[in-house]
């Protein structure tokens, strides 16, 4: 308040909580110090202006140009103490959001890399497809024209940017990869060349995650909500790969999907980044589980995977999970089968054996095409059963 602007006290006050280390704290107390408007809160502003929060610093921007004085421009972000990327991927998309060139502005290829961009960016299917494979094959060295070419104006080129790092699994292309997908994503309605481009950043970007990266789950979460079924994919399969709680619960609502692309997808997601404490979300995939029609066997061992990384505790809902991972100790797939016995070997316990029929059918699975199934099927029964209730013998006289 104008009282406030001459009591010293309010002052100092504000000027100490505008140095919390919280980001939070002092992007509110940037509306202080516009409201004190003194000298020595203007030359606060200017400072947080440049401040390595991105919130801190659009806020501070913004009440510096309602006062009509101009911030100082904010610093390139710090390298990471090994010599690596900074992976503070939130700043990264807010700041490509507010202050960042647009995509189009590379006129052409030009630099060192200038003849990678020109294969890229090619009309010629063929010659882009040889600059991929090329790229794929230099390795980590690529990966600096890859990234470059992100930028490139064509989406040729930058679809074919993304497909090599997408081969390339290089955490230092991260922030170029997500910037690329999200510009893309948020492009203009009905351009196929934009669309395929964030679907493949997005497939290249979950590559290169290690999952410990902060702040990338929400540019990211809006994306599982795109009209484009690949698009929602790519979204789900990055989210999966991150700590961020956030991504399980979208997949969990993304199995619902009409398009099966998007339900193995948000099962993968799921399998990946499920929790053995994530109990709420075993009766939604039990429903899918269950559902008619049946979900692709793809889904199924994903689902099934999920399941198994999960501590079932509750009675009942055990009782649904056997219920609904025994038909697929019979299903069509090696890979269900196989998942299948793994995760009803933990459904049961010796004080809770499990029931003929259960065992019965794992019996058949002796006979399984394949060695793994076979294995898995002997193992439950050497877990379940009695010794010599199969009248086998420990070894051969």
């Amino acid at each position: 308040t104008a009282k406030d602007a001459s009591d010293p006290a309010a002052q100092r006050a504000v000027q100490a909580l505008s140095r919390d280390m919280h980001g939070a704290t002092r992007q509110l107390v940037v509306r202080a110090l516009g409201a004190l408007g003194d000298a020595a809160s203007a030359a606060r502003l200017r400072e947080l202006a440049a401040d390595h929060d991105v919130a801190v610093r659009t806020a501070a921007q913004a009440a510096l140009a309602a006062a009509r004085v101009t911030p100082v421009p904010p610093p390139a972000p710090p390298a990471h103490e090994d010599g690596g990327m900074h992976f503070d991927f939130e700043t990264a998309v807010r700041a490509h959001r507010v202050s960042a060139p647009p995509v189009v502005e590379v006129a052409k290829p030009a630099g060192p890399h200038a003849a990678l961009h020109a294969r890229l960016g090619d009309a010629r299917r063929a010659v882009r497809d040889a600059a991929v494979d090329a790229a794929v094959a230099q390795g980590k060295a690529a990966v600096p024209g890859l990234v470059l070419a992100l930028r490139l104006p064509q989406s040729s080129a930058r679809l074919a940017a993304a497909m090599a790092l997408a081969r390339l699994p290089a955490p230092d292309a991260a922030a170029a990869l997500l910037d690329a997908a999200l510009a893309a994503a948020h492009g203009p309605a009905g351009d196929d060349g934009e669309i395929a481009v964030a679907a493949v950043a997005l497939k290249g970007l979950a590559n290169s995650l290690t999952g410990a990266e902060e702040g990338v789950a929400q540019p990211i979460l809006p994306l599982v909500k795109h009209a484009d079924p690949f698009v929602r994919a790519g979204a789900l399969l990055c989210l999966g790969r991150l700590s961020d709680r956030v991504g399980a619960r979208a997949a969990v609502v993304a199995l619902t999907d009409a398009h099966d692309h998007v339900k193995e997808a948000a099962a993968v997601a799921l399998s990946e980044g499920v929790r053995e404490e994530d109990t709420d979300l075993v009766l939604p995939l039990l429903a899918v589980l269950g559902g008619r029609p049946s979900p692709s066997a793809a889904t199924q061992e994903a689902i099934l995977l999920a399941l198994s990384r999960i501590h079932v505790a509750d009675a009942p809902t055990l009782v649904r999970v056997r219920h609904r991972a025994r038909p697929l100790v019979l299903g069509p797939t090696t890979s269900v089968r196989r998942t299948a016995l793994a995760l009803l070997e933990r459904c049961y316990t010796e004080s809770d054996p499990p029931p003929a029929g259960v065992v019965d059918d794992v019996l058949s699975r002796l006979t399984d095409d394949h060695p793994e199934v076979r294995l898995l099927a002997a193992s439950f029964l050497a877990q379940h059963l009695e010794p010599g209730i199969t009248d086998g013998v420990e070894r051969l006289e």
